[in-house]
Order: structure tokens, then C-alpha cells, then sequence
């Protein structure tokens, strides 16, 4: 016989059913709790965050810096950092009528978010070379723009330097010429180039650069290469390599192949070629390749512009020449089936990875072209937008640029400022307004500056003004060492905005740099 089922007393509810959940009310209040708890946390959580990754930003960049320095102890070589620019912030100038078409627009904004480390590239020496007067060379397509518009053709074809036929040398021309030597019997001009053997070809087009040196005949002067660059950076060739156009095309409109550098000569074939300068003061003026400097030598507003007028002069070019052992040439002589070697720019780095910044903040560069930037003070590429900072073991920084001399190196860079700032904090001066006025004032003279925003309690623009964290990077270049600060300090006393006919400037756009300079260190 089974037990008789047996049911354990329910516990007493006094009448009521047992709770399965909150009520809507309660849950109201509970989110109306968190609100509350929101509304007062967030505007000291967000600035926190804000304030980290700019901190973060900071401790990145001088990593990176600190780093260079450690692989150029460890490589008894220099070594260095490329700060990279953020791709939505590049902005060309399209106008073909303008002297800086081509380059980077300097009114608009220019940022970095991207670092790489570089190294000097190994030399190159393929092939060989020959030197001839430079007036020898013919190859103008005219139609395609005035002479010499352009030492690199622009990127709707520009124009090749025309030479004229001169009757008198040495040739008054604006760059020297390289030609591949195709053999060591000189059929430039006549015989049957497929009975003779060929040396090995040079390979110079999307491989040399724009700024690397070459040494001819392995000794003596060291030459500048300038050109040919048809499809330059606005085309996607951000590493400045000489070309002719694109691999397989035609290099400019109504030619095909490559051009002839004896044009008018039988049985010529083409050869691979380098415009070059020579890095000396040609014309006495004391100035070294016042075309190739990097400065502004007659100040008209643009850096190594070429006039398009009848050539010679160039506006700031000066007449090349041979030097040394190829002084023979500018008499009308020829060396011919030399030896070389190339001394190329920094390159990436074998392996090398690319660093990114936090998202929201980036090395705020606007105003680079400005004689006084009122952000970063960097040597920055007029035409990438690239910076390459190079260390050597001692810690100091060495000057590297595409320039055939260091004249673009002023006392001013015994500094390097990097401005982290937030993404929201960057403007245009072509945006900025003061009062209503934009880029000039209304008698057609230029606006005073700051020509960016300052903090609201500095700047009499009630639209435009920094909001967010930023933090000054200051790199001593000839010692090595780093400081970060906080940037609180702008000039109070701007003066007045609009009336620049009284030509006094009072805005300081240094100011904020001061303390940096002074060795001031703190506000990580």
C-alpha cells in the first residue's frame, strides 16, 4: 500500500499574490534617476575623456620621438619619424594660373594623424650617365603650356623647360640635364643603336625622387634633383618620384612614349633623364638655388615660383652651371658613360608599422606657409604635406628636406612645435571671420591677424573660437630634449582686428609658444 501524498503549507501572503517585477512607476523614477546622475556626471566625464586621448596623443607622439632617437643609437645612423596627413584635410591648389598650382592650398586646414618611422634609403647606382650642354636639348611640347610654367609639369600635362637654341655658352638655363647613357659608344646623335651593346638601363622614372642628390663620376658636387614629375601629388604620387606620366601612357597630350631628348637627330632612341641644380650661388646674389630653396627670395607671396614670361630670367631661378670636373661641358664639351650615385631622401623603414592617433585628435598644421604659424611650427612639404623629422644618435635634429640647400632652416626651427588638438577645434583661414570680416578687410587690405580662432575670452568673434583640450609638443632640435604643456596663454591685447591701415599688428602669435621655448614643462 503507497503513503498517502503528502503537501507542504503554502507560507501566508495575508491575501496578496507574491511580486514578479517592478512596477511602471518605478521604473519611471529609476530612469529619471539616471537622468539626474547623467545630466550632472557628463560634463566632467566627456572633458575627461576629451583630456585623455589628447594626453594619450601627446605620449604617442613623443614615443615615436624618443624612439627615432633610441634606433639611431642602435644604428650609429641617423633615423627619424614621417608625421602623416589626415587624407580628408589635403587640399590642392587647381587654379593653372597660379604660381603655387599644384602645391597645397595654404588657406585651408592641414592636419596630421599618422606617424611612420624612416631611415636613409640605400644609394643607387644602376647604369650610367652622360653630361652634355644643356642647350642640346630640344624637347618642347608647346601647346601644352608657356615655357618652364612649371619645373613639374602640372597635372593636366604643364610643359617640359624649354632651352632655347643659344648662340653663346654657357646656356642660360634654369636647370641642368642627366641623360641615360644607353651605351658606352655615343650614338645620341648618329649610328646603328642595335649593333652596339646596351648598358644597363637606369631605371630612374617611379623610383628616383624628387630631392635625392646624385654624385657623377662618384666624386665632387653633389646635384639636386628637381624633375621631370608630370604626375606629381594631386595625382597620387605622394613620394615625389620623376616621371614622365603614368607607366605605359603617354607623358603629355599629342606625344606617345617616351621623349626624345634629340628630337631632330637620326636614329635616336629614347633615354631616361634627371633635371637637376647644382647647390651653389650661380649668379653671386648670395643666394644658393634661389629656385630650389624653399624661401620666397623675391617676395611676391610664393615660394620658388617660375614666372611664365620669355625665359631668361625665370623670377627667382637663377643659370645653372656644371662645376668641377664637368666645368668642360658649359664650354660646349661633353662627358659621356659616367658612373653615379643617387643619395636618396628617408624612406619607411623595413617593417615599419604605421602609428595612428586617437581618433578625435590630430597635429593641427594650418597656417604652415605663414612666416608666423599660429599652430605647428614643422618643416612641412608644399607639396604632400608630409613631415620628416630625422635624429641623429646625439639627439639632434638633423635638417632634411627636398631643397638642394638648408636656407629654409631659420633660427625659428631650433624648435619644433606640434599642436595636438581636437578635430572640433580645427578652422580654415579662409572660414575665420572677425567682425564680420572674412579674408579682407573692406578697404581691400589684409586682415589683421590672428587669422585663426582663440579662446572666447580672447577673441572678439562670437562664432568661432577653441572649445576643446589641446597640448603643445615642443621638440628642442639641437639637443633633443621634449616638453609638453598644456596651451592656456594667447595674446590678450589682439588690438584692433580691422584697421590694418595703421600697418601695426599687435596680435602675437608666438605668445603661446613662449613658455614652451623658455623650457617651461608640465600639463601632461
Amino acid at each position: 500500500m503507497r503513503p498517502a501524498a503528502t503537501t507542504r503549507p503554502r507560507p501566508s501572503t495575508g491575501g496578496r499574490h507574491g511580486r514578479t517585477g517592478f512596477t511602471l512607476i518605478e521604473l519611471l523614477v529609476v530612469m529619471l534617476i539616471i537622468l539626474l546622475v547623467s545630466a550632472v556626471a557628463l560634463p566632467v566625464i566627456i572633458p575627461a575623456l576629451s583630456h585623455r586621448e589628447v594626453s594619450e596623443a601627446a605620449r604617442i607622439l613623443q614615443g615615436a620621438l624618443v624612439g627615432a632617437r633610441d634606433a639611431a643609437v642602435h644604428a650609429n645612423a641617423p633615423r627619424g619619424i614621417r608625421l602623416l596627413p589626415d587624407p580628408n584635410f589635403v587640399t590642392f591648389v587647381t587654379d593653372s594660373t597660379l604660381p603655387n598650382y599644384g602645391q597645397l592650398d595654404p588657406a585651408r586646414i592641414l592636419a596630421a594623424n599618422r606617424i611612420v618611422a624612416i631611415e636613409p634609403a640605400p644609394d643607387y647606382t644602376e647604369g650610367r650617365v652622360n653630361v652634355r650642354p644643356t642647350s642640346n636639348f630640344l624637347n618642347v611640347p608647346l601647346a601644352n603650356g608657356p615655357p618652364l610654367s612649371l619645373l613639374y609639369p602640372g597635372e593636366g600635362g604643364g610643359s617640359w623647360p624649354f632651352f632655347p637654341a643659344q648662340t653663346t655658352l654657357p646656356p642660360a638655363v634654369p636647370v641642368l640635364v642627366v641623360e641615360e647613357a644607353l651605351s658606352d659608344h655615343d650614338f645620341g646623335y648618329l649610328g646603328n643603336p642595335s649593333l652596339i651593346p646596351r648598358n644597363n638601363p637606369t631605371s630612374w622614372f617611379w623610383n628616383v625622387r624628387v630631392g635625392d642628390k646624385i654624385q657623377i663620376g662618384n666624386s665632387g658636387t653633389r646635384y639636386t634633383v628637381v624633375g621631370p614629375m608630370s604626375v606629381g601629388p594631386a595625382g597620387g604620387n605622394a613620394e615625389l618620384f620623376v616621371n614622365i606620366g603614368l607607366p605605359g601612357q603617354a607623358p603629355l597630350a599629342g606625344q606617345s612614349g617616351v621623349p626624345l631628348l634629340y628630337p631632330n637627330q637620326p636614329n635616336t632612341i629614347p633615354h631616361e633623364f634627371l633635371f637637376v641644380v647644382n647647390g651653389y650661388d650661380d649668379n653671386g646674389n648670395g643666394a644658393i638655388d634661389e629656385g630650389w630653396d624653399g624661401l620666397d627670395n623675391n617676395l611676391d607671396g610664393f615660394v620658388d615660383n617660375i614666372a611664365a614670361s620669355t625665359p631668361p630670367p625665370y623670377s627667382e631661378w637663377e643659370t645653372e652651371r656644371w662645376l668641377g670636373s664637368l666645368g668642360n661641358v658649359n664650354g660646349g664639351g661633353a662627358s659621356l658613360n659616367l658612373p653615379y650615385t643617387i643619395s636618396r631622401r628617408p624612406t619607411p623603414s623595413a617593417n615599419a608599422r604605421e602609428t595612428s592617433l586617437p581618433a578625435s585628435v590630430v597635429v593641427d598644421l594650418t597656417t604652415w606657409a605663414d612666416a608666423s604659424p599660429e599652430r605647428s611650427r614643422l618643416p612641412v612639404n608644399r607639396f604632400t604635406g608630409a613631415i620628416d623629422i630625422m635624429v641623429s644618435p646625439q639627439g639632434e635634429v638633423l635638417p632634411n628636406s627636398i631643397f638642394s640647400a638648408p636656407s629654409s632652416f631659420s633660427l625659428a626651427d631650433s624648435y619644433f612645435h606640434f599642436w595636438l588638438a581636437e578635430r572640433t577645434d580645427l578652422y580654415a583661414t579662409s572660414d575665420f571671420k572677425i567682425t564680420g570680416s572674412a579674408s579682407a578687410n573692406a578697404d581691400g587690405t589684409p586682415q589683421l591677424p590672428p587669422f585663426l580662432p582663440v579662446p572666447a575670452g580672447f577673441n572678439p568673434n562670437s562664432t568661432m573660437y577653441l572649445k576643446g583640450e589641446n597640448r603643445l609638443l615642443t621638440l628642442f632640435t639641437r639637443n633633443g630634449q621634449i616638453a609638453v604643456n598644456e596651451i592656456s596663454d594667447f595674446d590678450t591685447v589682439p588690438g584692433d582686428y580691422n584697421t590694418a591701415n595703421s600697418g601695426v599688428p599687435n596680435y602675437n602669435p608666438s605668445f603661446p609658444l613662449i613658455k614652451a621655448q623658455q623650457g617651461v614643462r608640465g600639463g601632461q
